[in-house]
């Protein structure tokens, strides 16, 4: 089922299979329901910018616990893709609780949408191709760790992709 999900989204996105399932395996280990709060990514992008700046969906609420939660969830990474929460929302995720992005078919296709931003990014920079793949890959990641597109693609090489998309 997994692999139908990714070839959907994949295709929809022009991006491979076997890379997203490769970019899957990097990040959750093909976990649904990964799980991880990011500190530094709350303190940069999130806890002192308004709701405009933020963007994307909020929940009508007068309640500032709700609005907290809503930064929180944002500032994590969720499911399959690990996509960001605060990423997600920019692009269209509406859901009212975060969970429903540990559904595979909800994380993949906002994480083959943000993906395929990352490579249009990429092709603008006119680079060879194996630079656009390392270049996207880098965005994807948040470009800090230099070292995540080799990761990614040594899971093309030792086929823990090809195990993703037998899930």
């Amino acid at each position: 089922m997994l692999k139908e999900i990714i070839k959907k989204y994949a295709d929809y996105y022009k991006l491979g299979s076997e890379l997203v399932a490769a970019v899957i395996a990097q990040e959750s280990s093909g976990d649904s329901f990964a799980f991880r709060y990011e500190p530094a990514f709350f303190r940069r992008y999130i806890k002192n910018k308004s709701q405009k700046e933020l963007g994307g969906f909020w929940l009508q609420t007068e309640s500032k616990n709700d609005e907290m939660l809503e930064r929180y969830h944002r500032s994590c990474s969720w499911g399959l893709m690990q996509i960001m929460g605060q990423t997600a929302r920019e692009m269209g995720f509406v859901g009212v609780g975060f969970e429903n992005l540990w559904c595979d078919n909800e994380n993949i296709k906002y994480g083959c949408k943000k993906l395929a931003l990352c490579f249009e990014f990429a092709e603008k920079q006119n680079k060879a191709q194996i630079e656009t793949l390392e270049i996207a890959l880098l965005k994807w990641n948040g470009g800090g760790d230099l070292d995540y597109p080799k990761r990614v693609l040594k899971h093309l090489e030792t086929g823990e992709a090809e195990r993703i998309l037998k899930l």
